[in-house]
């Protein structure tokens, strides 16, 4: 109600932000429909931006239509889909992750079960420092896709 009686208020907008949009509890549909009653000037704005893609992230469900990414392979270049695809692994992480790391084992023999048709698997670095990635990548024998750099992905 809050919100409601205030769509153009920033202060109300900011709270949204803050707190509520990042409740786990709340059912990402709600959100969005709450998201959608503040005037274009705060859904329009940087803050707005990020957080209509967070709030629409969120609400992807199983089995529903994989979102469309725009990015390529860091090493062949090479433009990834998650579409026309049997099972595509999308795996956030980083060099400096130790949970990350330590489900490599569990991701490789994921990958010597399934055919590379059968299984897309793309690593998704958190990393900002491209030695770093390119060393654990190295180290480590990932031999599947990367993304490397693509802030908007993340």
């Amino acid at each position: 109600e809050f919100i409601k009686s205030r769509p153009t208020d920033y202060f109300a907008f900011d709270y949204f932000r803050r707190t509520l949009a990042t409740d786990h509890t709340a059912h990402p549909d709600t959100l969005l429909s709450v998201f959608h009653l503040f005037s274009n000037e705060w859904k329009g704005s940087f803050e707005g931006n990020e957080l209509e893609l967070f709030l629409k992230g969120k609400a992807l469900r199983k089995n529903a239509m994989a979102p469309i990414i725009e990015a390529a392979d860091y090493y062949s270049k090479d433009k990834l889909s998650l579409q026309n695809k049997n099972y595509t692994l999308l795996v956030f992480w980083a060099s400096w992750c130790k949970p990350c790391l330590a489900e490599i084992p569990q991701i490789k023999t994921l990958r010597s079960k399934f055919s590379e048709d059968d299984l897309t698997i793309i690593y998704v670095t958190l990393d900002e420092e491209v030695t770093l990635f390119k060393q654990a990548v190295k180290k480590w024998d990932l031999r599947w896709s990367h993304i490397f750099g693509n802030k908007p992905l993340i």
